[in-house]
């Protein structure tokens, strides 16, 4: 009995290092070649407050054993290299798809961490990263893509409030007045303002983000 009992145990044995073998991941990839769409350097207004979107799409990736390959899109600064990008999105149909579209109000937010200041214009670098396991290759292309922002916030907030001394509420700002959002990113008051300075914020507590206006009649 103790000669089976061992016996069984190496047949054991043989089939697990055998199992280990047939499923070794094969996780070499060649990287994406070419970045398709927008153009290098194509110049888009951007319009937060719409549908708006931009396509990005590239070449795709080839995985040595024929299966699947994951996309993420990198945007940095003009002057980054990506190695601490601004942000990293999943491309369509969560990952699998070789283009990604990005509404105007998500490029807004990236410019604005891009250091492009509101009615500002500037660059933005954009380019692929292929994965498969942990195996994950940049694209052999880096492109730009050159935004105009609104004036507003990079982030479209939750409440907006109005404050400053040209307002009926005056310049304390746990006394701003609050706007009533009447869709997303549109928000609206009816007030009277006077000769003097005025603000909008995205909160009337703590340190609010803030954007000034003047009133001359």
């Amino acid at each position: 009995m103790k000669k089976y009992i061992t016996a069984f145990t190496l047949c054991l044995a043989a089939l697990v290092t055998g199992c280990k073998d047939d499923y070794d991941m094969n996780v070499n990839i060649q990287p994406v070649d070419r970045l398709t769409a927008p153009v290098n350097d194509k110049f888009t207004k951007l319009q937060p407050a719409t549908s708006a979107a931009v396509s990005f799409e590239w070449d795709q990736a080839r995985a040595q054993d024929g299966s699947l390959v994951l996309y993420e899109v990198a945007f940095d600064k003009a002057t980054g290299d990506f190695s601490n990008p601004i942000g990293k999105i999943a491309s369509d149909g969560g990952g699998i798809q070789n283009k990604l579209t990005l509404s105007h109000k998500d490029l807004n937010s990236l410019a604005g961490k891009a250091g492009i200041a509101a009615l500002g214009t500037g660059k933005i670098k954009w380019t692929v990263y292929a994965s498969k396991g942990y195996n994950i290759q940049q694209a052999k292309e880096v492109r730009t893509i050159e935004v105009e922002r609104p004036n507003g916030f990079a982030e479209i907030p939750v409440d907006v409030f109005l404050t400053g001394e040209a307002t009926e509420a005056g310049a304390t700002l746990g006394s701003a007045l609050k706007m009533k959002s009447t869709t997303a990113g549109v928000f609206e008051i009816y007030t009277s303002l006077k000769n003097g300075k005025y603000q909008f914020a995205d909160r009337n507590t703590g340190t609010p983000n803030f954007f000034p206006w003047t009133l001359v009649c």
